[in-house]
């Protein structure tokens, strides 16, 4: 099936990478847009397309365009977009994870937002050929949807090597917090973790590799079996003795973190609880968090 010819606002890596995977899958880029001239001309010939520069009007040619900008100039570029005479049946889709498809607000043409839920290092991390990286970092990513152009994401992402996820209209914020939860939560438990082994005596340098070792094997659980049948440790045990333990050594060496430790093990006991944990020990758990909640006022 024939891809939709692409024009793309924006030369960050998300630009990029998406340009590349659109060629190399035998697409057409009619242009890639930027605030600075230079900038879109190198943009465009690292991703094949045909051209590239600071013209807005090229993306009057595209089937579909996309907005790879930060979120703070969506808007901006939507507005922009809607004094062009762009074809009604062109479609308009950013790439932000946290707005939603109406952000970009462009009349009489169908606008969504479609994000890939993926990390990508900066093109100047990379090799000879960053936009290629890029496109070979994108390949395998899952992609969310909201809005409007449901089929024709859903053939692009296929064509980039990806996997497509559809979102409930106006879900767009539930969706971000969900992966804000567990990407960015997760480094800051990670250095929560780092902290306390440095307290136990094993340097910060040294605890690293077998944090993530941890980390990369529950990921793994996660993906064969998810929740809650992915979760092991004392709650899941029901051992209150050693909770009760954590607690005090915390109290004790870093009783900053007692409170977000409080606070997990409540969400910790509700998954238990899922698993199959009883209801005399998760009672038990519950009142040990409940007290030092008390205790910490």
């Amino acid at each position: 099936m024939r891809l939709p010819a692409l024009a793309i606002v924006g030369t960050g890596p998300v630009a990029l990478a998406v340009g590349r995977a659109h060629t190399d899958a035998g697409g057409r880029v009619m242009g890639v847009v930027s605030r600075d001239d230079h900038r879109g001309r190198s943009a465009a010939a690292a991703i094949r397309a045909d051209g590239g520069g600071a013209d807005l009007t090229v993306v009057c040619e595209a089937e579909v365009v996309l907005v790879a900008v930060a979120d703070a100039a969506v808007a901006a570029v939507g507005a922009r977009l809607g004094d062009l005479s762009l074809p009604s049946e062109c479609l308009v889709l950013h790439t932000s994870g946290a707005l939603s498809g109406g952000a970009l607000a462009v009349s009489n043409t169908g606008t969504g937002s479609l994000h890939p839920l993926q990390s990508l290092a900066r093109p100047e991390t990379m090799d000879s050929d960053p936009a290629g990286g890029l496109a070979r970092q994108l390949r395998g990513a899952h992609w969310f949807h909201e809005g409007s152009g449901s089929a024709s994401a859903r053939l692009l992402v296929g064509a980039w090597g990806g996997t497509f996820h559809p979102l409930a209209v106006g879900a767009k914020a539930l969706y971000h917090a969900g992966a804000a939860v567990l990407s960015n939560h997760a480094v800051a438990l990670f250095d929560a973790a780092t902290e306390l082994f440095e307290a136990a005596g094993v340097p910060g340098a040294e605890s690293r590799a077998p944090l993530a070792s941890l980390l990369l094997g529950t990921a793994r659980n996660l993906g064969a079996v998810g929740t809650p049948n992915a979760l092991t440790g004392p709650i899941a045990r029901g051992d209150v003795t050693t909770v009760r333990d954590h607690l005090a050594a915390l109290r004790a060496s870093a009783p900053h973190l007692v409170a977000s430790y409080v606070e997990m093990a409540r969400v910790t006991v509700t998954v238990a609880e899922a698993q199959g944990l009883a209801v005399e020990p998760a009672a038990e758990l519950r009142a040990l968090l409940d007290q030092v909640s008390e205790d910490l006022g």
